[in-house]
């Protein structure tokens, strides 16, 4: 059985006591309940009583919502269920996992390449305060994967890169600052993803290295996860069985909690049958909610039911998107932006050099996917007119077919001085491809003046366009769609801040042309 007093619960005897008394006071059905973390979304009163009363759920997962409405919501159902709940959030880039108005801190990627932990530090910090505030206990977060593969659409700027030893410098410090403000980490996905090219949330992926190759890489990083006492790790697979036989399957292969239920009702039978039938067995439930119930413990989760203060009062909510916040957020984005290239000497610019600009927006065109935050790209044009450059949008509603068919290396001198591409393809779950989408009508939007018109790319999100757009002689990365990240882009680019940001990957994507 578990060890209550060992690495990482670490209880005494009063913890070890309420677990085994909680445990041995379960109906089967708190048990099950125990079993699954599912997805909250309406808020209503009468129906969140009746769902808790009805499922007895161990942990529930909200997407963003306004702060007051969260506290509000953690705060009633938690009032509710005799047992506490974890409340678990992704919360990998800031407070806004949870918090609609929290702060976006950066993207683990734009962490790495500012080359500080301690911006790793305040990523968890700001985040375990941000989300304590608002009632959750729970980060779906750090993120401890290697972006080996260029290709692959999830792992990406949600990383701290491909060097293991910043990862696991980044990591301990980011759980760290999340430990600090009474966060309990889920350190994600086991057993490590960023070797295939395909997203795991979609197909069953693969992690093709060697068993000698994982245990030096991925193998080092979650020893180290585990040796910092982590309380849970989440578990990244997809499997081809049947829901009905993989819900217990995975139970019984040692996954104490299913995160991201179908049919609420249609998965707890699913255990239910499994019990009757012998393919799962209650010893192996009773294994898994007693873990549950000690990291529960750990947290001191019980004592603060008792005491009343699970949920803090809205007075909490201040610190929600505070100044100080937004200030380190700063910070982070000026140290963290990248010169990956300028082999044309373009910078700086100044509307004396190229006061005609065509800025071209390439963004995701079509919705989905959980995103961190909505892109702050659209602001990009009123910086640069700010600056006194005269921009032109290039017009995806319209397209100029004397442009794309007639006109010439003089049409496009008549019309600007400078291009600027400024992409925001950000990474979220459930897609299959991060990269640029040129107009399919003969590419109208792709670069092909770069010889006769100078132009530079600036990416908000997915490092690596050069892929893509590699004839670019000036490439800057961002990571981060922010404002603060933008007000940094704008400034590096006049010349008033050096660039500070160091490459967490190779921007290169190991494409030779792309260098130059």
């Amino acid at each position: 059985m578990v060890d209550l007093r060992a690495n990482p619960f670490y209880l005494d005897d009063k913890g070890v006591a309420w677990v085994q008394e909680t445990l041995a006071s379960m109906t089967d059905e708190e048990k099950i309940g125990q079993l699954f973390c599912p997805i909250g979304g309406n808020t209503e009163e009468n129906y969140l009583k009746g769902f808790v009363e009805e499922f007895k759920p161990g942990a529930m997962l909200y997407r963003p919502m306004p702060a007051a409405e969260v506290q509000k919501t953690h705060r009633l159902i938690q009032e509710t269920s005799r047992i506490p709940l974890l409340f678990g959030a992704n919360l990998e880039s800031g407070g806004n996992g949870i918090c609609a108005d929290g702060t976006y801190f950066s993207r683990p990627m734009g962490v790495a390449a500012s080359n500080d932990p301690v911006n790793a530090y305040r990523l968890g910090a700001i985040a375990g305060k941000e989300a304590q505030a608002a009632g959750c206990n729970w980060a779906f977060s750090p993120i401890c994967d290697l972006d080996l593969n260029f290709r692959n659409p999830i792992t990406n700027v949600r990383t701290f890169g491909t060097d293991q030893y910043r990862i696991i410098r980044f990591v301990k410090e980011q759980l760290k600052g999340l430990k600090d403000y009474g966060v309990a980490a889920a350190v994600k996905h086991f057993p490590g993803d960023g070797v295939d090219d395909r997203d795991q949330h979609l197909a069953v992926t693969v992690n093709s290295l060697s068993v000698e190759e994982y245990d030096a890489t991925y193998g080092a990083i979650w020893q180290e996860v585990v040796n910092a006492g982590t309380l849970s790790i989440m578990v990244g697979f997809n499997t081809p069985l049947p829901r009905r036989e993989a819900i217990p399957t995975a139970i019984a292969a040692g996954c104490d909690m299913i995160l991201f239920n179908k049919d609420i009702r249609e998965d707890y039978q699913f255990i239910r049958d499994a019990l009757a039938d012998g393919r799962l067995t209650w010893e192996r439930v009773d294994e898994a909610v007693t873990r549950t119930l000690a990291m529960k413990a750990a947290m001191g989760l019980p004592e603060r039911k008792a005491a009343g203060t699970l949920v803090p009062g809205p007075e909490a909510l201040s610190v929600v998107g505070c100044a100080e916040h937004l200030a380190q957020a700063k910070e982070c984005a000026d140290k963290a932006v990248t010169l990956v290239k300028d082999t044309q000497s373009l910078l700086p610019i100044s509307p004396e050099k190229y006061k005609k600009i065509r800025l071209y927006l390439l963004e995701d065109r079509v919705g989905g996917g959980f995103k961190d935050g909505e892109g702050a790209t659209g602001k990009i044009k009123q910086k640069l007119e700010d600056e006194g450059f005269e921009v032109t949008l290039f017009d995806y509603s319209k397209p100029d077919f004397y442009e794309m068919f007639e006109g010439g290396v003089a049409d496009i001198k008549s019309k600007f001085d400078l291009a600027v591409y400024v992409a925001c393809i950000d990474t979220a779950s459930n897609q299959s491809v991060r990269r640029i989408d040129w107009v399919h009508l003969m590419a109208a939007d792709a670069p092909w003046f770069v010889n006769d018109v100078p132009a530079l790319f600036v990416s908000l999100a997915n490092p690596y366009h050069l892929v893509d757009a590699p004839m670019i002689k000036t490439f800057i990365n961002a990571y981060t769609p922010t404002e603060e990240v933008m007000d940094a882009v704008v400034d590096k680019l006049m010349g008033r801040s050096e660039f500070k940001g160091v490459n967490p990957v190779d921007p290169f994507c190991g494409v030779w042309g792309a260098k130059f």
